[in-house]
C-alpha cells in the first residue's frame, strides 16, 4: 500500500514538471543584422547636372546686379519723391481738417477760425505761414470798423464828460421815481443829440474770444500736426510745430496790436466832428 501511493505521487511530480517545461517560451535570438543596418542613397536625390546648369543659367551675374542698381536707386528716389509730394498736399482739399478731428463745429471760436484758416489755405494756395498771415490780416480789417466805432463813442463821451456826470450823480441821489424817470430821459436825450451809442463800446470785447479762438486753434493744428506745418514755415521759424526761439512773432504780434489801437484813436480824433 505504501509503495502504490508513493509511485502515483512520483508519476503525477514527474507530470507536472514535463508541463511546466511544455509551457516555457523559446524566443529566438535576434540576428544582427535586424539591429544595425547600413544607409542607402537613392539615385533621385543626388543632384543633376543638367538641373545645376540650368539655374546658373537663369541667375544674373554680378555685372548685371550692378549695373541695374543705379536704377533701382532712381526709381526709389521718385518714390520717395511722389510719397513726400502727395504728403504735402493731404491739406489742399476743403474737409481735411474735420477728417482728422479738427474744426468740428461752427459754433465754438477755435473751430471756425480752423474753418477760416482751411478756406484761406485752399482757395489762395498759399503755405501756411501765409495762411496765417492772412487770415489774421482779414480779421483785424473787419473788425478795425468796430476799433473805430468804439474810438469815436469813448471820444464823444469824453466830450460832454462834465453834463453827463451831473445827470449821474443826480441821478443816484435821488430817490424819488418819478425824477429818477426824468433824469434818466434827460441823460438819454442828452447821448441822443450827439450821437453816442454805448453799445459800440462792448465792441473791443469782441477781440477775446477770437484771440483764444486763433490760440487754440494753431496749438491743436500744431500738436497733431497738421501735413504742412512742418515745413510750410518762413525765415527763421519753417517748422511750425515748434515754439519760436527768438520771441520774433510774439514781438511782431504787441507791435501790429499797438499800432492798430493807436491808429484807429488817431482817425478817430481827426475825423471825429463833435458838436
Amino acid at each position: 500500500m505504501f509503495k502504490l501511493t508513493s509511485r502515483l505521487v512520483t508519476s503525477r511530480f514527474a507530470a507536472s514538471s514535463r508541463l511546466a517545461t511544455a509551457r516555457t517560451i523559446v524566443l529566438p535570438r535576434p540576428h544582427p543584422s535586424w539591429i544595425s543596418f547600413q544607409a542607402k542613397r537613392f539615385n533621385s536625390t543626388g543632384p543633376n547636372a543638367n538641373d545645376v546648369s540650368e539655374i546658373q543659367t537663369q541667375l544674373p551675374s554680378i555685372d548685371e546686379l550692378t549695373s541695374s542698381a543705379p536704377s533701382l536707386s532712381a526709381s526709389t528716389s521718385d518714390l520717395i519723391a511722389n510719397t513726400t509730394q502727395t504728403v504735402g498736399e493731404l491739406s489742399s482739399h476743403i474737409g481735411y481738417l474735420n477728417s482728422i478731428g479738427l474744426a468740428q463745429t461752427w459754433y465754438w471760436p477755435s473751430d471756425i477760425i480752423q474753418h477760416v484758416l482751411e478756406a484761406v489755405h485752399v482757395y489762395s494756395g498759399l503755405p501756411w505761414w501765409g495762411t496765417i498771415a492772412a487770415t489774421t490780416i482779414l480779421i483785424r480789417c473787419l473788425m478795425f470798423p468796430l476799433y473805430v466805432k468804439s474810438s469815436d463813442t469813448v471820444a464823444r463821451n469824453s466830450h460832454i464828460k462834465p453834463e453827463l456826470d451831473a445827470l449821474n450823480n443826480k441821478l443816484m441821489s435821488t430817490t424819488d421815481l418819478q425824477q429818477g424817470q426824468l433824469v434818466a430821459m434827460q441823460r438819454k436825450k442828452l447821448l441822443s443829440s450827439h450821437g453816442i451809442k454805448n453799445r459800440w463800446l462792448a465792441a473791443p470785447m469782441l477781440q477775446i474770444p477770437i484771440a483764444l479762438g486763433f490760440f487754440n486753434a494753431l496749438r491743436h493744428m500744431a500738436n497733431y500736426p497738421v501735413d504742412g506745418f512742418a515745413n510750410q514755415g518762413v525765415a527763421w521759424f519753417t517748422d511750425l510745430t515748434q515754439a519760436d526761439p527768438y520771441l520774433g512773432l510774439q514781438v511782431i504780434t504787441a507791435a501790429v496790436f499797438i499800432s492798430f489801437t493807436r491808429l484807429g484813436g488817431r482817425l478817430v480824433l481827426n475825423n471825429s466832428v463833435l458838436p
